[in-house]
């Protein structure tokens, strides 16, 4: 009889192997966990939103539809597309610019790289703005404004264009003109005005800050870059590494191009000029404003976390 040996046997590594989507045709719940684990690796902060939201846009479905329906098999094409869609998300491409769409306040828009992704900022500028003329932008409320009101706005920085679409759509007695100087983002703006039926009164111009107009407008929106130049490379590497930099650098204080439009700005008489800003520019938009004229009045109002987002100017002559 032979001695057993006297060594130490090495344990068997039995964990399982980790899956790859490419190799299998996964039913949802399992691409979901496979998409979830392979951006946690990537140390994408949100990963298991960011799955979530990739899966839906594959699979045509709203979010909770991939936890009700976990037992269902994803074909060989749509396998593919979410294996494309992780990897280019594990390396911090933008989840917008991955599926190439994205809702605001219920439109759809057409989002790349051409232009920044809207933020929920932007939403609550065109809020204001629809608040300012009277109108309440309650969930699911149909918004319909005096028809006689028929007020010219200017959409200044005006990116793919979901500030000039969305007044449009809820103040349809508006005329907007759309403007920025990139000619990427006009083209971006341009396929979003067809693609939402608003062409006869959404217009992109391509302007330095406020487009020439025959009339002065009833209101003046505006987004501009509000991020300091220096820093930029300090951004996380979504926005820095994937979103234009012309639409991000606001100048050495972040605030060089608001400066401009409020020492220029073309406004008529009861109208305002509205801005999202920097969470630091609220005092700076009350200077620029007192040395254009001690006359204009500026209110300043809080984002959803509490930090200065939105101003709007009022008094001008």
């Amino acid at each position: 009889m032979s001695r057993p040996s006297s060594k130490p046997t090495k344990p068997s590594d039995s964990s399982p192997a980790e899956p790859d989507l490419r190799l299998d045709r996964p039913i949802c719940g399992a691409a979901r966990a496979w998409g979830c684990l392979q951006l946690r690796k990537a140390k994408v902060q949100s990963y298991i939103l960011d799955a979530d939201l990739l899966l839906a846009g594959v699979l045509q479905v709203g979010r909770i539809d991939l936890h009700i329906n976990r037992d269902v098999s994803l074909s060989e094409e749509q396998t593919q597309r979410y294996v494309e869609f992780i990897e280019r998300r594990s390396a911090h491409e933008p989840v917008d610019y991955v599926l190439g769409r994205r809702d605001f306040m219920g439109l759809d828009f057409i989002v790349d790289r051409r232009a920044l992704v809207p933020r929920p900022s932007t939403e609550l500028l065109v809020e204001k703005t629809l608040e300012f003329v009277g109108l309440d932008v309650g969930l699911g409320r149909v918004l319909r404004p005096e028809p006689k009101y028929d007020p010219l706005i200017v959409d200044v920085g005006t990116g793919c264009g979901v500030a000039a679409v969305a007044l449009a759509h809820y103040l349809p007695s508006a005329s907007v003109v759309a403007s920025d100087v990139s000619v990427e983002a006009l083209t971006l703006a341009r396929e979003n005005v067809e693609l939402n039926d608003c062409r006869t009164r959404v217009f992109p111009v391509a302007a330095d800050l406020q487009p020439a107009t025959i009339a002065a407008p009833d209101f003046l929106v505006a987004n501009l870059p509000y991020i300091p130049t220096g820093d930029i490379g300090e951004m996380q590497p979504d926005v820095r590494d994937f979103e234009p930099r012309l639409a991000l650098d606001g100048g050495t204080d972040g605030f060089s191009l608001y400066r401009r439009l409020i020492y220029a700005a073309r406004i008529r008489p009861g109208g305002a000029l509205l801005l999202e800003i920097g969470y630091e520019h609220g005092d700076r938009v009350r200077s620029a404003a007192a040395l254009r004229s001690s006359d204009l009045r500026v209110e300043v109002f809080p984002d959803l976390v509490g930090l200065d987002r939105i101003a709007i100017i009022t008094g001008w002559a």
